[in-house]
Parts: structure tokens; sequence; C-alpha cells
């Protein structure tokens, strides 16, 4: 499900704090093979770094933006580990508010060479809609490395709950995790399943001024890989963190942010529909149409209820306002999620069928954190109705 950030509102527009971009990262002129653990020496692959800075500035003084930076270094000991790496993936979806700053790759070979991608070894894709750029690398090799470095900026900020998985298959060494703010925005996080959280970083009193960035910031000398097992929840049990706006030191206003309590309002406004006489006496013909009027009880009535919605009122992946337009759904016999949520709720209100929207994840990837708001969570709309005390996924 994709949560429109309603409240991250109030941050897009604020007082102007510097901080400092990551745009003008790079990597070393002069690459050198590194050192792999002699652990891990014989292992098909290693990632011997892993580097993660998501930063946040004003754009222009007013408006907020983020650029997202990822260095990777993997070094490729077997057939399969070269067949996995030997494509490097950026997805850049339609959305014209993110923006690829950098995007570069090389591979170092066994005996040091260095060979490095032009522009013309970026190719591109469309993969189930989505558009993909990636370099198809020349001179991979057992022995060689991987060396991999993009940034991203993104004029459409996640403030409230962004997850990143550290833990992966392949162990991992010299890893870190850095975030950096205009000192006005005040960032919490949490780690999951035995990982270091972040920690913010400290600056002396007189050093510090209103151009001091907020940072938090880790490093984890190393990650053990996690194998998948048979009948386990992989993603489940990966390490991993979150992290969120704590509060806005200029606007009093931006510690609502990431309130389940506040985002619980805006989704019961949005999609809670309560017929008007035009829209009842709609739902009053679709219902003689189906099997709902001859059901007796709630249970029979909610069974009928959705059988018929689910027959006759497809759901369609597009984010199109006629498809979240109660009336041109009706008409058009198709719903987006949205819509659809809000066409069961206009005839469950019709039915006065007492029911709660709820919003939660897939246990399966993750276990729902109840102590730490974060949007990461809220992923999967469901309806719950506290007479039968069942639940129903439109």
């Amino acid at each position: 499900m994709r949560i429109y950030h309603l409240l991250s509102i109030l941050l897009l527009f604020s007082v102007s704090f510097s901080t400092f971009a990551q745009k003008d990262y790079d990597w070393e002129k002069d690459p050198q093979l590194l050192e792999v653990p002699e652990a891990h020496k014989d292992a098909p692959q290693v990632s011997l770094k892993h580097k993660i800075d998501v930063n946040f500035d004003y754009l222009n003084n007013s408006e907020l933006e983020q650029f997202y930076t990822k260095h990777t270094i993997i070094h490729v000991n077997s057939d399969e580990a070269i067949e996995e790496n030997n494509k490097i993936y950026l997805p850049v979806g339609a959305n014209s508010r993110v923006e690829v700053v950098k995007q570069k790759a090389r591979v170092i070979t066994s005996k040091g060479e260095v060979i490095e991608m032009k522009e013309n070894d970026i190719k591109e894709a469309e993969v189930e809609g989505v558009k993909i750029r990636y370099f198809a690398l020349r001179g991979l090799e057992k022995g060689a490395q991987v060396e991999s470095l993009f940034i991203l900026r993104k004029k459409s900020v996640d403030l409230n709950g962004s997850m990143v998985r550290i833990q992966d298959e392949v162990p991992k060494y010299n890893t870190s995790f850095d975030l950096t703010a205009p000192s006005n925005l005040i960032f919490t996080s949490k780690a999951y399943n035995g990982l270091k959280n972040l920690e913010e970083v400290d600056v002396d009193e007189e050093d510090k001024n209103e151009d001091t960035p907020f940072r938090l910031s880790q490093t984890w000398d190393y990650i053990e890989a996690l194998k998948p097992e048979e009948n386990a929840f992989h993603t489940v049990h990966q390490q991993k963190l979150i992290y969120r706006i704590s509060k806005n030191m200029a606007n009093p206003r931006a510690n609502l942010m990431s309130s389940y309590e506040q985002l619980a309002k805006i989704i019961s406004e949005i999609y809670d529909v309560k017929p008007d006489k035009k829209l009842s006496k709609k739902l009053s013909k679709i219902l003689k149409e189906s099997e709902v009027d001859k059901a007796k009880s709630e249970v029979d009535k909610l069974i009928a209820l959705e059988n018929y919605l689910k027959l006759n009122f497809p759901m369609v992946d597009q984010p199109n306002p006629v498809l979240e337009d109660i009336d041109a759904i009706l008409e058009n016999k198709a719903a987006n999620e949205s819509g659809t949520m809000k066409l069961y709720c206009a005839f469950l209100n019709h039915l006065d069928i007492e029911h709660q929207i709820v919003l939660t994840n897939d246990r399966s990837d993750d276990t729902f954190d109840k102590d730490f708001e974060s949007y990461s969570f809220l992923k999967n709309y469901l309806l719950y109705f506290p007479k039968t005390d069942k639940y129903m996924a439109p």
C-alpha cells in the first residue's frame, strides 16, 4: 500500500537551516584490491564495504529534499557470485521527483586492473512497469571486486519511517549508515534483531551554531550472513533499522509527525465514505442485484458483499484519480486500492455495519512494532468488525 505522507507538509516549508549535501561524495581515484578477511577467504562472495548516507537539506532555503548515497564493494569468488553481480541495477520509477545525481561502477580484477564502466555501458529496461537503469559489467572474474556508487536526489522526502535492511545473505565487513539533517530536524531510530542502533553524533557546545547539522551514525565492523531457511520468514529475522522524524525545533506542530492518532483521523476522513441520498440510491440498486439483501446475519452479509465486490469491481494497480472517485468507480466498475477502500466503506456505512479501517503489515515480512511508530509498518489495508471480531482484506 502506498501511504501518502500528508503530515510531512509541515516540514517542507520552514525556517532555513543549512546542512552538508552528499552530492559531491566520490570513490577513491586509484583503487586497490581490498584484503579479504581470513574467515571468508573461500566464501563465494563477501561485502567489503557497504556505506549508506541519507542527507536532508532545504532546497532554495525552503523545500526539503533528500540525497541518498550508496557505495558498495563486493568480492566475488565463484561462478554463481559472478552471475549474481554482473549487473548493477538502479531502479528509478516514473516519479519525476527522483533524480539520479551519480551512478558509477567499476571492476578491479584479481590482478589489480581497474575497468571502469562508461556511460555507454548503462542500459535501460522496463520490468513490470518500472524503469530500470543498470550497468552490464565487463571483466568480472573470480577474485575480482565489484565497486558501485550511486547518489539519488529525492524532492519527495520520507520523514515518517524508513526501513533499512542491513543484513542479507552475504557476510559484510565495514558497514556504515549516516544520517544528517538541518539542525532544526531531530530524528530517532530503532534497530532490530541484535543490530547496534544509530547514535547521535555529539558536537562540542562551543563549536555548535545554527549551521551545525543533526547527525545519527553507526559503523558495524562485521554483519554475519543470514541464510534463508525452509518454512522460516527470512526478512523477519534480518538485522535492520528504522529512522523517522521526531521533532522540528523550528515548528512545535511537527512533534505530531508520524503520529498514528493523527494518521488515523486523516485516513478515516479520506476513505470512510458516508453516502448521501444520491449515493445511497445507487448503492441500494447495486445491492438488489447481489445476494447481500438475502443474508440474515452480519457475517453472511459481509461474505456476500465481499464476494460481490471482488467479482464485479476488480482492483487496478494505477494511481489514477478516476479509480478513486466513488461515482466513477460505480459507473466504470474498477478501482485502485484507495478507491476500493472507499467503495467497501460506502457499502458498509449504507448497510449500517460497524467497522474500523486497519493499517498493518505482512507478518511474513516484518514483525509489527507497536512501540515505535513508523509508516514502514503501514503497508496493508484491512477492515475490522467489532461485533463479530472478524477481519476482511478488501
